[in-house]
């Protein structure tokens, strides 16, 4: 055949499709079968769906793609891959189905998302907490459209109470609290628009058993407006990170004894520094000071500022040390000074007691003198077993031994010398020691001491003279003790220690309210009066009894406050009471409530629309943000919550 084909030429061909017997065919005759190649594809029928919105994926049920071939023959096809159908976009216009090398534009309708403006709540990230650490757990309020504010909030929390100890919020002007419950805190908050974004903090502690982790969880919370209270309730806000996990490092117990003071525990690996209770190297000396870490014996630096360090505490940490009292000698004179039974020395810090024995009353009168470190000091004196014992016993307080003790003790034979009798009078007379009045050998210097308060200042007189003391011991000269009877005036007016001065409330036309408060004991039977008129006692500013008056002024300084402050005798101008009855109506109701919201607006200014006494009933809670006046938003919070409570 090859050689009959050969014959014929180029004409021919090999029967290769077996159409002639074999024999070669015509080159224009079938003699090789050619498949049909792909040349297109294209979209037959429109998937059931075609319109989407942003977020969703391209469906392609219903829809027929079809394959076309050289041949001209077309056929339909399941084996294509849609290139951009996931997670459509707002904006697009077809998505490509594509088989082999070729595509095909599917026309869809993609619309945007329409988002639901919401409040959010956001706790912050975690973090690693040390045990016996404050932790502060800050809270982020925000909105997914363009609010700014909101009014009204209810918000309930989450923690692990076996790890975590709640200690408070960082905003109790805006926020109410309800943490009675261990393990859960509600926050409520009310009134005028607050600013969007870090809201408040809630603190923790952390326990020192603590270890592990530890949640703050917020479980659910409702934010609003003000213009939606009138017909809506408050809508749930979406809650974007609801936990907070807190991994608490692992720590080490601290035993110090009471001679030492410092942190009840130490983070693993750190340096731990605990001090002297008493750093005042002149009347205690510390020794031996060891420490152990599990039972080790570990270096212990003295840092010579009264602390000590221990280097990196792996574990339990003991400390141990000595601390010995200086000792301080007594040296005895006087013409009766074997009546005195004296030890050598005596240590700081402890009450020593002494006794004048044998002695003989009916025949001579006693006097005992005493100076420590060089300043005269009169410890206290019992008498009262004199009688039977023939004993004065004395007591020197164990603060006050502070020095080399010197006592003179000596007997004058009665009716040897005239005396005089020493009155003292004044506001401060009460403090003047041994009682009053007292007895002077008459012609003989004479020596009293006045128990002077820090927060006081003292002017000290014979007659129009007025006596210089050192240390509170004052001298009248011999000359000038007379015989009959001497008076001598203590005066005592308040110092600017005592005094504090804080603004109350602010008014218009550049004035205030301004609360005068002093915080010391006026004497028995006497009150603190300022520019003559009498205070009012409170329990509010101070720890051991506060005296308190309003004033109206541009500025006040402590310095002019206290010029005008003076001691009277008579009773307070009455006491202050904070249970909530503002108005004085005998009912704590809402207008209690509105006259604080009054007062602290500065629509009152002066004392004659409404009393001094009830502005300062007004400040009832116990804290002030910073910033503030002492009168504020809180205090009318605090009159909501006392209705609340009835």
């Amino acid at each position: 055949m090859q050689v009959l084909q050969g014959v014929l030429g180029e004409y021919f061909k090999a029967d290769t499709n077996a159409v002639n017997g074999g024999y070669p065919v015509l080159q224009w005759q079938p003699g090789d079968v050619v498949e049909a190649t792909l040349t297109g594809i294209h979209i037959a029928k429109a998937p059931t769906r075609t319109e989407y919105t942003e977020g969703e994926s391209f469906d392609a049920a219903g829809m027929v793609v079809m394959a076309v071939y050289s041949d001209g023959n077309e056929k339909e096809i399941s084996d294509y891959t849609i290139e951009n159908g996931e997670a459509l976009t707002a904006g697009m216009t077809s998505v490509t189905v594509k088989s082999g090398d070729f595509t095909a534009e599917q026309p869809v309708t993609v619309t945007k998302k329409d988002v639901k403006a919401e409040y959010t709540l956001t706790m912050p990230a975690d973090k690693t907490v040390n045990a016996g650490e404050a932790v502060a757990v800050p809270v982020t309020l925000s909105h997914t459209g363009d609010e700014a504010t909101f009014h009204a909030a209810d918000m309930i929390f989450t923690y692990d109470a076996d790890k975590l100890e709640y200690t408070g919020i960082s905003d109790t002007t805006n926020y109410i609290v309800d943490a009675a419950t261990a393990g859960k805190v509600h926050v409520q908050a009310y009134g005028e628009a607050k600013n969007l974004g870090e809201a408040f903090t809630l603190n923790f502690t952390v326990k020192t058993t603590a270890t592990g982790a530890a949640t703050v969880t917020a479980t659910s919370a409702k934010i609003d407006k003000s213009a939606n209270a009138v017909a809506k309730d408050a809508p749930e806000a979406k809650l974007l990170d609801a936990e907070t996990v807190l991994t608490i490092k692992a720590t080490h117990s601290v035993t110090l004894p009471n001679i030492f003071e410092g942190k009840t525990t130490v983070e693993d690996g750190a340096d731990y520094t605990f001090s002297k209770t008493d750093k005042d190297e002149s009347h205690y000396e510390y020794t031996n000071v060891k420490a152990t870490v599990n039972d080790e014996n570990v270096a212990v630096i003295d840092n010579g500022d009264g602390t000590y360090t221990v280097k990196n505490v792996t574990g339990d940490l003991t400390v141990t040390g000595k601390r010995t009292a200086k000792q301080y000698p007594i040296t005895v004179d006087g013409n009766a000074k074997g009546c005195i039974r004296v030890a050598d020395t005596v240590p700081y810090g402890t009450d020593y007691d002494f006794t004048a024995e044998e002695l003989e009353t009916d025949k001579y009168d006693y006097t005992l003198t005493m100076t420590i470190n060089g300043k005269p000091y009169t410890p206290e004196f019992d008498d009262s077993y004199v009688s039977f014992m023939n004993t004065y016993f004395y007591t020197i307080k164990g603060d006050a031994i502070t020095g080399n003790i010197h006592i003179t003790f000596t007997q004058t034979e009665k009716g040897g010398a005239e005396t005089t009798t020493v009155n003292f009078t004044g506001s401060g007379a009460a403090d003047v020691t041994g009682g009053n009045p007292q007895t002077a050998t008459t012609g003989a210097n004479f020596t009293f001491t006045v128990n002077e308060d820090a927060k006081y200042n003292y002017t000290v007189k014979l007659g129009d003279e007025v006596l210089t003391g050192t240390n509170g011991s004052y001298t009248i000269p011999g000359a000038k003790v007379v015989s009959g009877t001497i008076t001598v005036t203590v005066e005592k007016t308040v110092s600017t220690q005592g005094v504090k001065v804080q603004k109350y409330v602010k008014l218009e036309n550049q004035q205030s309210v301004w609360l005068v408060t002093v915080e010391a004991d006026p004497g028995a039977n006497n009150v603190y009066t300022y520019g003559g008129e009498r205070m009012f006692k409170t329990t509010k500013y101070g720890t051991n009894g506060t005296y308190a008056y309003l004033v109206i002024a541009p500025t006040l300084s402590v310095e002019d406050a206290a010029a005008q402050l003076s001691i009277t005798a008579g009773e307070a101008a009455g006491m202050v009471s904070y249970g909530g009855d503002v108005n004085g109506s005998g009912v704590v109701d809402i207008n209690d409530a509105q006259l604080v919201y009054d007062m602290y607006n500065a629509h009152y200014a002066s004392f004659s629309d409404v009393a001094m006494y009830k502005f300062l009933c007004a400040d009832i809670a116990d804290d002030t943000p910073e910033g503030s006046t002492l009168l504020n938003v809180s205090d009318a919070v605090a009159v909501i919550s006392k209705i609340n409570q009835q």
